[in-house]
């Protein structure tokens, strides 16, 4: 979910040459590439099957591939706490929430992506993506396009290569995303455990699906547990490059370390498991391990995946170039062990330090705005952590971090998804138990 990272000039090819220079010197190891690209191709068997990644940073780890991000970091945060939003999508005003199927109404409003010319909100309970080709200027301004379904009035089962599919509500949380990937539209169609992705923005009505991942035809939707499968994935992210997955029922993330081109192509490295063929999520955690993960950004220079079980957020410096690869610090534990919600607090003591089943994420302006889905709230990182243990900046749905205080009627939320689309934040705040579904939009401030 989010808005994709910025690039600066400094290409990973020099990083390898310095990586290489300082293996030169006893200071370090380079994973071997094959003159032929063919990742870990040295000539020998592989005793362990599709778990040896030996090779895999040709693909990662190339002119292109996802770079620092230099602009300045922020002064302060780019929202105050306790904010109000401006505007609201899929609701006539931000006291009447309750959804429906239309051009400018949502039943379960979930993930968010956009670039400098488009807005995608996924209405996953109707079974669709909806298009804003422009930033949003009324209440309930009606989409402009929509995807997964033939037109703004129909609600039509998939899976098919046009259709997607709607929602179950026991598996509400999060099975559902929408992200860019270069010029591509990447939706998480969780339901029918697969990935569709369409090689350019539609730009009509209904268009269907180029490719489609975790299944091998656009009209299957078995789960499994294997390289080429997924089981209610729930996240998506990429450059157009790499591609990452959260594979939210079997505990992982698969990463594709060159993006695919082929329906079912399988994942190159796994997160969160030892094989591709295994899905524990032990409790307590470790390091490596991940209970029900929901979404997965990359700013530019750390990876980050929401660990929502263990209520924690996983960070790596860099994308992991092996399979199983721990991570390298957690926000919202002290430690990579511990999952007690709010930071070891307890469910009932929310405060900066942690959080509770955290959902959607985004990284924008040199922060980071995580969903704290049983808190209520978002939680906003001003600049984005970096290290173990870091607390909150501000936060939005609350007046204060400790939760003793709403903000006003109308302007408290269960949030699902997070974008930011030019200089707003846009939130998705649904609730089937209320029967509510509506996109709240936030003015940032403090910009760098």
């Amino acid at each position: 979910m989010g808005t994709r990272a910025r690039r600066t000039g400094t290409g990973w090819t020099t990083i390898l040459a310095l990586a290489a220079a300082l293996a030169a010197l006893g200071c370090g190891s380079v994973t071997k590439v094959d003159p032929d690209g063919a990742p870990g191709d040295d000539g020998a068997d592989d005793d362990d099957g599709d778990d040896d990644v030996s090779g895999d940073l040709d693909a990662a780890l190339r002119d292109g591939a996802p770079e620092p991000d230099a602009r300045p970091l922020p002064t302060a945060p780019p929202v105050t706490i306790g904010q109000s939003a401006v505007l609201v999508l899929g609701a006539p005003s931000f006291t009447d929430a309750s959804g429906g199927l239309a051009a400018n109404r949502f039943r379960w409003a979930s993930g968010i992506t956009a670039d400098d010319d488009n807005l995608w909100i996924a209405d996953i309970d109707n079974a669709r993506v909806l298009r804003w080709s422009a930033p949003p200027a009324a209440n309930q301004q009606a989409a402009d396009l929509v995807v997964g379904q033939a037109d703004f009035d129909s609600r039509v089962a998939g899976p098919t290569n046009a259709r997607l599919t709607p929602i179950d509500m026991a598996l509400v949380d999060g099975l559902a995303d929408v992200t860019l990937a270069g010029d591509r539209l990447v939706v998480v169609d969780g339901q029918a455990n697969r990935v569709l992705v369409w090689n350019q923005q539609p730009d009509s009505n209904g268009a269907p699906a180029d490719m489609v991942l975790g299944q091998t035809t656009f009209n299957a939707s078995t789960p499994g547990v294997n390289a080429d499968q997924l089981n209610g994935p729930s996240g998506a992210w990429s450059d157009g490059e790499v591609l990452i997955v959260i594979d939210q029922v079997n505990n992982r993330a698969l990463v594709w370390t060159s993006f695919p081109t082929a329906n079912g192509q399988p994942a190159d490295l796994v997160l969160g498991q030892s094989s591709f063929t295994s899905n524990a999520a032990p409790s307590p955690p470790t390091a490596s391990s991940m209970n029900l993960p929901t979404d997965v950004i990359y700013d530019g220079e750390r990876l980050y995946i929401v660990d929502s079980e263990n209520n924690r957020i996983m960070g790596w410096n860099g994308i992991p170039t092996e399979s199983n690869q721990p991570a390298d610090f957690f926000v919202g534990q002290p430690d990579g062990v511990s999952n007690i919600p709010n930071a070891g607090a307890g469910s009932q003591n929310a405060s900066a330090a942690g959080m509770h089943i955290p959902g959607a994420m985004t990284v924008a302006f040199g922060s980071l705005f995580v969903c704290d889905r049983v808190n209520f709230r978002v939680l906003v990182y001003s600049p984005r952590p970096s290290t173990t243990g870091e607390d909150a900046d501000a936060v939005l749905g609350f007046a204060t971090f400790d939760s003793s205080v709403e903000v006003g009627k109308g302007q408290n939320f269960t949030p699902r998804g997070l974008g930011v689309f030019g200089d707003r934040l846009y939130l998705a705040d649904s609730n089937v138990a209320f029967g509510s579904s509506r996109v709240l939009i936030y003015q940032l401030a403090n910009l760098p």
